[in-house]
């Protein structure tokens, strides 16, 4: 019987050492895991810090820009600008005879809208397209 005992005391001191062992490298692999989260987390955290003072230092740039009443244009802005202007007598459009009847039988408030829409779509300006109402085919 005191055999017994002495394996069932050396089977029970291996146990704990053996699960003592275990719960060791469990916990290790977890301090990694969190330890690699926690470098996976800093990376963005700090980009984003990073980002947003860029951003407050472009609104500190564009308020003083802005207070200083100087804007920043792009460099075809003075082109465009000397390419609409007009040069001398504008030439008025020669319209068909079905525009005229057209025209004339419009309301008077209405005719001189009509013919600034009909220049606008004709220069494709886009802002014009939004009140356009899309035209019926009839096949």
């Amino acid at each position: 019987m005191a055999r017994r005992t002495a394996e069932a005391d050396a089977h029970e001191t291996r146990a704990p050492a053996r699960f003592d062992a275990e719960k060791e490298a469990a916990l290790r692999r977890l301090r990694a895991q969190v330890e690699g989260l926690k470098v996976e987390i800093g990376e963005p955290q700090s980009e984003r810090r990073q980002l947003r003072k860029l951003l407050g230092d472009e609104r500190k740039k564009l308020a003083a820009l802005s207070e200083s009443g100087a804007f920043a244009t792009s460099p075809g802005a003075a082109e465009e600008a000397a390419v609409v202007e007009p040069a001398g007598r504008p030439t008025l459009p020669a319209y068909t005879d079905a525009f005229r009847k057209r025209l004339a039988s419009l309301a008077p408030p209405l005719a001189p809208k009509a013919i600034l829409v009909a220049g606008r779509i004709a220069s494709y300006e886009a802002a014009i397209w939004r009140h356009a109402k899309p035209c019926r085919r009839s096949d």
